[in-house]
């Protein structure tokens, strides 16, 4: 399959990112660009791209990924990523987030 990438932004300052439509696939793994300011990431979804909740696993916890600069990161398998979902990475988590030092481009490799 072949594999489109999209390029979601969190500007310098900010620890949410420009939120990608999954319209074209599904999502397959994410890359940490290497002037990621160091925090792990958490993610928010949304089934129409205006209403957004924080992503949590089946026991109410928010998911937390650990991130390093210039890392490629599989989407966890209790995410259940489906096709027309939209989603937001957060630097840090919901109650602590961790503003990026300055713009970050994150690249998100879809299978299409």
């Amino acid at each position: 399959m072949p594999l489109t990438v999209l390029k979601p932004t969190i500007t310098a300052g900010q620890s949410l990112s420009s939120s990608v439509n999954l319209v074209d696939g599904l999502a397959e793994f994410i890359v940490i660009p290497a002037n990621w300011t160091m925090a792990n990431i958490s993610w928010q979804f949304s089934a129409d791209g205006t209403v957004w909740g924080d992503v949590c696993t089946v026991s109410g916890m928010e998911l937390l990924t650990p991130a390093d600069p210039g890392c490629s990161i599989l989407f966890p398998s209790d995410m259940q990523l489906s096709k027309n979902t939209y989603m937001k990475i957060r630097s840090g988590s919901k109650n602590h987030p961790v503003p990026q030092q300055s713009d970050v481009e994150l690249q998100i490799a879809v299978s299409t």
